[in-house]
């Protein structure tokens, strides 16, 4: 079966504006400024969580379009990508554990540590650029 690139494509461009709008947080939001404001922990928590959830209908849509095996939770995903070759293992971890933190702020949003959000803000941004550089190869070796 013919990967849908049309449909991947478009959750890559909702990930990038995503990501473009948290990057743009990142540069213009203190850690002071995210503890104690709500509107701006909003302003973050929205396009984060949809950046994440973006990441696992791209890998959904690519796992069931090659019949690859069926993942129990959405945590799982990226593990079979990397069963696939389409992720390294140590990068699967990664995105895994932002699955977590995305469930969290979905299902226990008052237990969302805030100090964490900003952590992703600062640092862990690139690592949906990352995902989104290992699918492109990915469409591009099957293209061949």
């Amino acid at each position: 079966m013919v990967l849908d690139k049309d449909s991947i494509n478009k959750h890559l461009e909702l990930l990038r504006r995503y990501v473009s709008d948290l990057i743009g947080f990142s540069q213009s939001i203190s850690l002071e400024e995210l503890q104690n404001e709500r509107k701006k922990q909003y302003m973050v928590l929205y396009p984060l969580t949809m950046a994440i959830q973006s990441s696992v209908d791209i890998a959904n849509h690519i796992i069931a379009e090659r019949s690859f095996r069926r993942p129990e939770e959405n945590s799982e995903v990226f593990k079979i990508l990397t069963e696939e070759g389409i992720l390294e293992i140590d990068f699967a971890d990664e995105l895994k554990n932002m699955v977590k933190f995305r469930n969290l702020a979905i299902h226990l949003y008052w237990k969302v540590d805030i100090e964490k959000v900003f952590d992703i803000l600062k640092n862990h941004l690139g690592d949906f650029s990352k995902f989104e550089k290992c699918i492109v190869e990915y469409i591009e070796r099957e293209r061949q």
